[in-house]
């Protein structure tokens, strides 16, 4: 199982639903349809979980208080049990 992490970035002024639909439209083009299961890691924003909420309501949301990059691929399988990160992902 691969492990794999992308970030979408927008202006600071780019609406929270439009920043939804651009990270769901990225997760489909990265294959979000395919995928057994979806983990969404996130800080405590309210909005992100309302968003999270709203176009990945079958994924199982995790929050963290403080997660450098370094660490996610080990956090991640710490918190599984199961899955082994990808080369240079933690």
């Amino acid at each position: 199982m691969l492990i794999e992490k992308y970030v979408v970035a927008t202006p600071p002024e780019t609406a929270p639903v439009d920043f939804g639909v651009a990270v769901k439209n990225e997760a489909r083009r990265r294959g979000l349809g395919r995928a057994r299961c979806v983990y969404l890691v996130m800080d405590g924003a309210i909005w992100l979980w309302d968003l999270a909420q709203d176009r990945f309501a079958q994924a199982i949301m995790l929050w963290i208080f403080i997660m450098p990059a370094t660490s996610f691929g080990h956090w991640l399988t710490a918190c599984t049990g199961r899955i082994r990160p990808k080369p240079g992902l933690g």
